[in-house]
């Protein structure tokens, strides 16, 4: 085995300056650095910023051999390199390789004095750490403890909760309006916060700007504790360089305190350059004498390093022996839950929900406490869209259009086929299988009445599982009759009316004294006397027109009736009513029902802002 250290026999090649490599070594990537005789960073001769997955020694050598390709392409190939390594991952590497370590705060102050000594105030953020250097007017550095809480690993964590990569969070966050609390002193903390908002349907952008300004907060508010930071701030670590959005957030945070924000052209290799600055350097405080060698030298001790015990110490086994295992399994299999299976059951069964904040669960259990099934997913809502409108119909294009537009404007949503039919059309197969065929989560069907049980039909038969929406024009028992009542359930419609409303209590009793009095409107109510919205939309168009009369003056004709309505503003049993200046109804609530065990059930109110509130 070669030491670079001691082995006499390895002669450095000479020259008058060795070129100077600096390393930063981070908790998530190397950062290499090479000067020549320049101390300019403008001037390096490689520079790369990799992440290493925690193979360091892997990346290392990585980096190394692409030096080395450099140098060989520049002609200087077998000149000796002066090594030191920085950075929190770099310690144990630099004492086995005999090259000089060099602290992180003496590395970057060192790098920003060569090129910034105007600077007052350095704050770097890593992949696991969080630094704020003050220079002036004597340097002190703050930095986190073990947590690795608003750093770019934190950041990385959070993005995962958006189904996104640290990119696209910053590029999300370009577009945000509003600003959430969140805690970013610790990520669990920090999903605690986030996931409600997530479930509530909070704007993307909204949560990734607000990622980003609790990463803010937290550096200012933990580290600076309370000292100002003031005069000229330089940015640096791969999280400020890589992502505006985050230098966006500081900026907003020290907004009037600070003279200017500087970030370097390459302000995530700063502590590495600061590194390749201290290379100069042949011994240190211990006496430690270190020599030059060639990169190739570097490389053979570097492969011999793999075979070098580890000295880090290690818990015994779990289970010394196979005997032990087979023991223990024996102890843990004589309690387990019976598994028994669905066909021919019969009985009572009992069915179990667990709507957790990302997961839904549940099992469904027989009277012999067995489970006959089960289910585990994610709650990640409906990504894909089917629209299937009527050609010709202002109401199911309208409308069909307007659900596909926003649809498509939510993130991560698209709409997947859009197909047409024409009135009096009763066979859909060919529309369905199309629809199938792009597998959405979801298709919108805003038809008739009569059409609406005939396609519902259609796709269970098909086998479409996908969940059905349509609107207002589908609260109709009828539908269920023609459908049938398995095939119907689940399908969720919007509406502007339920009658359990407390507001429209005298509005419901005399309306189902009606039906109920009236066999034919009966029948055409479904045979039962649930209140419909479009009765109760009906209704409250009858009231609009009387009001719209006490405001006519003169002739009654059309005309004045309609100008009339312009200026009519009541209570009505549907909510407040008044019209906008094209003549539509200013509605900015629709009431969410689903189709169950052939009724309709209301599942809460849905707000144009994007609140949902449950029904009590």
């Amino acid at each position: 085995m070669v030491d670079i250290a001691t082995d006499a026999s390895v002669k450095p090649a000479s020259h008058p300056k060795p070129l100077r490599v600096g390393l930063d070594i981070g908790s998530t990537t190397v950062k290499a650095v090479v000067l020549d005789q320049s101390d300019s960073l403008g001037d390096t001769l490689f520079s790369d910023y990799r992440r290493h997955h925690a193979n360091v020694r892997a990346t290392v050598a990585g980096l190394l051999v692409d030096i080395h390709k450099k140098l060989v392409d520049l002609g200087r190939g077998d000149e000796p390199i002066r090594l030191s390594i920085t950075g929190s991952g770099g310690l144990a590497l630099a004492d086995n390789l005999h090259v000089p370590f060099i602290q992180e705060v003496i590395a970057e102050t060192e790098a920003i004095d060569k090129e910034y000594p105007q600077a007052d105030v350095i704050i770097e953020l890593g992949g696991e750490d969080a630094k704020i250097t003050y220079l002036k007017p004597t340097p002190e550095q703050r930095m986190n403890g073990s947590c690795a809480g608003g750093t770019g690993a934190f950041i990385d964590q959070m993005s995962t909760l958006l189904d996104t990569d640290a990119a696209g969070l910053n590029e999300m966050a370009k577009s945000y309006e509003n600003l959430y609390p969140i805690a970013s002193r610790c990520g669990v903390f920090a999903k605690t916060d986030l996931q409600p908002l997530i479930n509530d349907g909070a704007a993307k952008p909204d949560l990734a700007a607000s990622i980003f300004t609790a990463v803010a907060t937290q550096t200012i508010a933990g580290l600076a504790s309370g000292r100002p930071i003031h005069g000229t701030v330089i940015f640096l670590g791969g999280p400020l360089f890589f992502m505006s959005e985050l230098r966006a957030a500081f900026q907003r945070a020290l907004e009037g305190k600070v003279d200017e924000f500087i970030v370097p052209t390459d302000a995530h290799l700063y502590v590495a350059y600061g590194s390749a600055l201290q290379a100069d350097t042949d011994s240190d405080d211990q006496g430690h004498h270190f020599e030059a060698y060639t990169c190739d030298e570097i490389l053979k001790r570097l492969d011999e390093l793999k075979n070098l015990p580890s000295n880090t110490p290690t818990m015994p086994p779990l289970f010394p022996t196979e005997a032990d295992r087979e023991d223990f399994n024996k102890r843990h299999h004589k309690e387990h839950i019976h598994i028994g299976t669905l066909e021919g059951a019969h009985g009572p069964h009992f069915l179990g929900i667990d709507a957790g904040s990302t997961t839904i669960k549940a099992t469904l259990v027989n009277d012999d406490r067995e489970i006959v099934w089960s289910s585990y997913a994610n709650n990640e809502g409906c990504k894909k869209a089917a629209v299937i409108m009527q050609n010709g119909d202002d109401y199911s294009t309208g409308l069909a259009n307007y659900f596909a537009d926003a649809f498509a404007k939510m993130d991560g949503c698209e709409v997947v086929y859009t197909g047409t039919y024409n009135t009096n059309e009763t066979d859909f197969n060919a529309i369905l299988t199309a629809a199938k065929a792009a597998d959405p989560d979801v298709l919108f069907i805003p038809s008739s009445i009569t059409t609406a049980g005939i396609i519902i039909k259609q796709a269970r038969d098909m086998g479409i599982t996908a969940r059905i929406m349509a609107g207002d024009t589908w609260e109709n028992a009828t539908i269920m009759e023609n459908a049938g009542v398995e095939n119907c359930e689940g399908v969720a419609l919007s509406t502007f009316f339920d009658e359990s409303d407390a507001d429209a209590s005298e509005f419901v009793q005399g309306f189902k004294a009606y039906l109920n009095g009236d066999a034919e409107a009966l029948k055409l109510n479904g045979n039962n006397d649930t209140v419909a919205a479009v009765s109760a939309l009906g209704y409250d168009a009858y009231m609009a027109i009387i009001e719209a009369l006490k405001n006519v003056s003169g002739d009654i004709t059309g005309e004045a009736v309609r100008d009339a309505l312009a200026s009519v503003s009541f209570d009505g049993v549907t909510g407040s009513i008044s019209f906008d200046e094209n003549g539509d109804a200013n509605k900015d609530m629709a009431y969410i029902k689903i189709m169950s065990d052939g009724a309709f059930k209301f599942v809460g109110t849905q707000k144009t802002d994007g609140t949902f509130t449950p029904a009590a």
